[in-house]
């Protein structure tokens, strides 16, 4: 029996390693791809960060909630992350809106409570169509507004 063939057939080579004919040497095998290494995936938590992205989008650009369920919208989401599903218009408009409320309000809260911070507090007045008053309160800092609450009486 020749070297080569008592080195093929021994049996002691394992699935990934084989050692070569003429030095004795083993040589690593590469194991194939899975099909997941070629398909984007999106674990919960990076779905829940890409949901309040596209909420706040919508919020910050005044977007109506029902382009949510709009197929052309859901094919631009698709073709930019595949296996990724959009939130919904109910999501939307409900927990993501929600979320981003208290989000925003705990940010302004720390930002207003800041010792170096000050501000003025502001109320305005006018009537709508039917003669109704309208009551706005607002805080101004030297670098932004934000309006607390519009109130129609």
């Amino acid at each position: 029996m020749s070297e080569i063939e008592s080195c093929s057939s021994g049996g002691g080579s394992s699935s990934f390693f084989e050692e070569s004919a003429l030095t004795n040497v083993p040589i690593k095998r590469k194991r194939q791809a899975g099909i997941e290494s070629f398909v984007v995936q999106t674990s919960a938590s990076e779905k829940q960060k890409l949901d309040i992205k596209i909420a706040k989008f919508f919020y910050g650009c005044n977007i109506a909630f029902n382009i949510a369920d709009n197929k052309l919208f859901k094919d631009m989401i698709c073709a930019l992350r595949p296996g990724y599903d959009p939130p919904s218009r109910k999501k939307v408009s409900g927990e993501l809106l929600d979320t981003v409320y208290k989000e925003i309000e705990e940010t302004l809260k720390s930002e207003l409570s800041a010792e170096d911070v000050s501000f003025t507090m502001m109320q305005d007045g006018w009537s709508s169509i039917k003669n109704d008053p309208i009551i706005a309160t607002s805080i101004h800092t030297g670098e932004r507004s934000i309006l607390i609450d519009a109130v129609e009486y």
